[in-house]
């Protein structure tokens, strides 16, 4: 310390060394209230340092803080993975239109993945889930919906099967169980006789 600096150094009453306050200063530091704010204590904590029970308590926020952006993070993550079989079934159901509705190999092959596909995933929610489940978050609503898009894939699928004729939807698909009724009566016209 040099001799300008030792000048504005001073001891107050409780024999603390304190600095004098500058013109310049933007109010920035604690001042000392005993001697009406013309000194500054010296060695001030910079802004923004917490010590003590104030360290402490910012410490466990940080670590709420960070605990519940996870939480958020996979939250959202679950949602991503519910809608992204909704892409899936927009383009399997462009891939079923284009397949048209005769009966042939390829519409065959896309119409069968189009019911297995839905089936695995559905009795497969939890293990599609499972990387994302730490049993801190709920899951039950994006598990059910997704469940719901798997089943809008399989409805998918069916409507493919009716343009394609193999549903019975229509009435003469179900003539074969029609009961035939036995006449109680009948009635006909005499044939005439010759008689020559």
């Amino acid at each position: 310390m040099d001799k300008a600096e030792q000048a504005a150094v001073k001891s107050d009453a409780g024999g603390r060394r304190v600095r004098a306050v500058r013109k310049w200063n933007f109010g920035n530091v604690h001042k000392d209230e005993t001697l009406s704010g013309q000194i500054v204590k010296v060695g001030l904590a910079p802004n923004g340092l917490l010590t003590g029970s104030a360290a402490d308590s910012a410490e466990e926020l940080t670590e709420t803080v960070e605990a519940d952006k996870l939480t958020k993070a996979r939250v959202r993550q679950a949602w991503q993975i519910t809608t992204k079989p909704v892409q899936q079934i927009l383009m399997q159901g462009f891939m079923m239109y284009m397949s048209g509705s005769t009966i042939n190999i390829f519409s065959i092959m896309i119409t069968s993945m189009a019911f297995i596909n839905p089936l695995t995933a559905i009795a497969n929610v939890n293990s599609t889930f499972a990387r994302l489940d730490d049993g801190k978050i709920d899951l039950t609503m994006q598990k059910l919906a997704f469940v719901a898009v798997q089943i809008l894939g399989l409805l998918l699928a069916m409507w493919k099967c009716g343009t394609m004729g193999l549903l019975p939807l229509t009435s003469a698909d179900w003539s074969g169980y029609i009961v035939i009724r036995k006449a109680l009566e009948a009635a006909g016209v005499g044939t005439p006789v010759d008689i020559f």
